[in-house]
């Protein structure tokens, strides 16, 4: 191998696993966003449903359609926040019971598995909660499929 050759392709690596979100939404954008303690709580668009997390009662699922809108808004909001660096160096947990997440995510013909806590990192957790808030209060409790959904029941300690 000449000694040209290492370099590029270790380059070629490391540029590979650089993710970033295109200025514009793709035309494919699509995600699968689990979330609680138990991670019970989805919005999928791939399959277009939501599922809540009822707690002891388990869990109920309703179909909901996001528009070219609230997608939009989700998009940004996720690249607004990266979260490509929110899902990097999640460790262990500091705390219990903790939040976790994971996204699956499809932009550009490319398939994104992540997976995080942010029970250690208050500025992390702070940055991202802010985006989470945001889809479940302005899109997804919005949604008359989620207002007929029953109520939780109980609680995590």
């Amino acid at each position: 191998m000449k000694k040209w050759c290492l370099p590029l392709l270790i380059l070629f690596i490391v540029s590979g696993c650089n993710q970033s979100f295109p200025k514009q939404m793709p035309d494919d954008f699509a995600f699968s966003l689990k979330y609680g303690v138990m991670l019970a709580n989805e919005l999928n668009t791939y399959e277009h449903t939501f599922t809540k997390d009822l707690v002891a009662d388990g869990k109920a699922e309703t179909e909901m359609i996001l528009t070219d809108e609230e997608l939009s808004q989700i998009y940004d909001l996720f690249r607004e926040v990266d979260v490509f660096k929110v899902s990097q160096g999640s460790g262990p947990p500091c705390m219990e019971p903790y939040e976790k997440y994971e996204l699956k995510m499809t932009m550009n013909e490319q398939d994104y598995d992540l997976s995080w806590n942010t029970s250690c990192n208050f500025q992390k957790q702070l940055k991202w909660e802010t985006v989470l808030n945001e889809i479940r209060i302005n899109i997804i409790q919005t949604k008359p499929e989620y207002q007929q959904l029953p109520e939780a029941n109980g609680g995590y300690e």
